[in-house]
């Protein structure tokens, strides 16, 4: 049984887990106008791949795959599920990840004025310096007053993103998906908890940019040395610019400046978008050849196109092969081959007027079991 509580205290449940009830949206829309602290977790799950079809074939074919990058705001309580096709795949590092959270507090926030964020323990995506620059970045240009940042110790990997994937995969394993608007309904009809955002569609389109965080806000601001024996990160407003951090919940606070001294001109808009790669050509060619027959009728030109063509294709027209000249009357010659005499190549010019080279191979023949055949050599 799913269930909301409006500002009253009141439940108001759901008649089945995977719709949303008209209670829920009128709390989430009454949250928004008053709302003082947020506690977010952030997390991506694994690829999942379309069409979702037996698992056997899964493993022999390399189906158009969607990554999910979940932001659950635990207050409401609702998980905001990225959607992002392979061909908007930019990376998997902290751009992709700051883009993510910065759409979210953009367009899912709740006018909160302190955040509290709880992340996985991977450097690659959420610790690093990056994602420290970019809550620097929001608290000293006023979009926040207060955020903490807490990762998972090791030994603790689960959370509630976990719990959305979990019944978000348990859905997706119920259907079968062919197109990105397809995997959005069944994401939305996994559980009340769990809402869609698509990044781009299969035709390219771009809804979720993501951009150029890391060369945006690398001339403001320094790294911290030593950032990955810290598990709890503060940003305050009263100490625009710098990090106070911990080694564990109980452990004296240290702080870090990570914006220069001299540094008073942080830009107040986000950096200019990265283009999406798309899907190379050869990859086109993969799905509409192999995949395609596996895709319902209705969306085979959506998720497997026919290719288009490459930039660099050669234009037709007269054929510009040369002429076949003796080195290539030799190769074919040889590639003849045949009984002793037959296919032998025309006899080449000697390179020395005084020497034959056909006495001269002869010469070297005579030292070997091979006598006479040391011609052989000379092609």
């Amino acid at each position: 049984m799913c269930g909301g509580s409006d500002e009253s205290g009141s439940e108001s449940d759901t008649d089945e887990c995977n719709g949303r009830s008209s209670d829920e949206d009128d709390l989430f829309d009454d949250r928004r106008n008053d709302f003082d602290d947020a506690m977010l977790v952030a997390a991506e799950s694994d690829d999942i791949v379309l069409d979702s079809v037996d698992e056997e074939l899964v493993k022999v074919n390399r189906f158009r795959k969607c990554g999910i990058f979940g932001v659950c705001c635990e207050g409401l309580p609702r998980q905001v599920n990225f959607l992002i096709d392979e061909a908007h795949l930019i990376s998997k590092g902290s751009d992709a990840v700051v883009s993510y959270l910065h759409y979210f507090f953009e367009c899912f926030g709740l006018g909160e004025t302190t955040a509290d964020l709880h992340c996985d323990n991977c450097a690659g995506q959420n610790k690093n310096r990056f994602v420290l620059w970019y809550l620097a970045w929001r608290v000293a240009i006023g979009l926040h007053r207060s955020i903490t940042l807490n990762f998972l110790v090791v030994g603790h990997t689960k959370f509630a993103p976990d719990a959305c994937f979990g019944l978000l995969k348990r859905a997706f394993k119920r259907h079968a998906v062919s197109s990105l608007s397809e995997l959005e309904s069944v994401v939305n009809g996994s559980a009340c908890l769990n809402s869609s955002q698509l990044v781009g569609k299969e035709d390219g389109t771009s809804i979720v940019l993501v951009s150029n965080w890391q060369e945006h806000l690398r001339p403001h601001f320094k790294t911290l040395p030593g950032i990955k024996k810290y598990f709890h990160f503060r940003f305050d407003a009263a100490s625009p610019g710098v990090v106070f951090m911990k080694a564990a919940r109980d452990s004296p606070e240290e702080q870090f400046r990570l914006m220069g001294d001299s540094d008073t001109s942080l830009p107040s808009t986000p950096p200019v978008a990265i283009e999406p790669p798309g899907l190379s050509h050869d990859r086109q060619q993969y799905l509409h050849t192999h995949i395609r027959p596996f895709v319902k009728e209705e969306w085979k030109d959506v998720l497997c196109p026919r290719p288009t063509e490459r930039a660099d294709s050669p234009v037709a027209g007269p054929s510009t092969a040369p002429e076949a000249g003796p080195s290539t009357a030799v190769a074919s010659a040889v590639r003849r081959g045949g009984k002793r005499g037959r296919g032998r190549p025309p006899r080449q010019p000697s390179p020395s007027p005084t020497q034959p080279a056909r006495k001269r191979t002869r010469d070297r023949g005579r030292g070997g079991a091979g006598r006479g055949r040391g011609c052989d050599a000379n092609v």
